[in-house]
């Protein structure tokens, strides 16, 4: 059954294989970007692996800037295992909310969850809005479980995505600085700071330990800070992490540009 409301949708252009539900990728206007928090399935109905509370959770971040499911360009999903139960419960929810050929790019990645949950998501929204500046969206900073919903990268502006770099380290406390030192170092020239991040996406070694990874990260970005989202992996290196920046100039439609060091 499809779930929706009426509200206006931002410009989003889907590719899709003929027959195929899911679109293989999306090409949106120029507009405001939302980049959401990591949705945890938390205290979630089992029955669907707590598909519908992250749609729902995800709904009402986007409605808060006159958004709506349709206006998802990009959603992560995240299952905790590779089992076929939990894959299915990600595509069924693909299925559920999004229309044939009109669905996001979804990428589904196996791999252990902070807090033990089944099931996790982000996504990347396109609003129809054009902006000058960063802006976080914070809806009940009481109650929710990271401290910023999203953050909006304004189409005034461009966006620099930064590679990841790792930096040795038995604890988070020494690798994530000296990682977060390489990575400003990278693009230091660009002129960006860390109030220009609006996303972060960090790979650790040790998720059952995710919220000292995230004390760490807290602490290099200040107050507020940007939505940082969890993913697994298996390199001995403690974490590595990458970061997504608006630039702190606008672009005047400037093509993408390739940096290196």
């Amino acid at each position: 059954m499809m779930v929706g409301f009426a509200i206006k949708s931002a410009e989003i252009e889907h590719f899709s294989s003929e027959g195929e539900h899911q679109s293989y990728a999306t090409r949106a206007a120029r507009n405001d970007l939302a980049f959401t928090r990591q949705i945890l399935a938390i205290d979630a109905d089992q029955g669907d692996f707590g598909a519908t509370v992250m749609v729902e959770k995800l709904r009402f971040i986007a409605k808060h800037r006159d958004a709506a499911l349709e206006d998802v360009a990009r959603l992560n999903i995240y299952i905790a295992d590779e089992r076929p139960d939990l894959r299915a419960a990600a595509e069924k929810l693909v299925a559920d909310y999004w229309r044939a050929g009109k669905t996001p790019a979804v990428s589904i990645v196996p791999g252990k969850l902070p807090d033990g949950v089944p099931m996790a998501l982000d996504a990347v929204i396109v609003l129809d809005s054009r902006t000058e500046e960063v802006t976080p969206i914070n809806l009940d900073a009481a109650n929710l479980r990271f401290k910023i919903d999203a953050v909006i990268a304004p189409a005034e502006k461009g966006i620099v995505f930064a590679s990841g770099r790792v930096a040795k380290g038995k604890t988070y406390a020494e690798s994530i600085p000296a990682m977060h030192e390489l990575v400003m170092g990278d693009v230091k020239h660009l002129g960006v700071t860390e109030k220009d991040i609006v996303g972060v996406r960090a790979y650790i070694n040790d998720v059952d330990n995710w919220a000292k990874a995230e004390a760490e990260l807290e602490a290099l970005f200040g107050e507020p800070s940007p939505p940082i989202i969890f993913i697994e992996w298996s390199r001995a290196d403690a974490v590595e992490v990458e970061y997504i920046f608006s630039t702190p100039g606008k672009t005047n439609g400037e093509p993408a540009v390739l940096h290196f060091p």
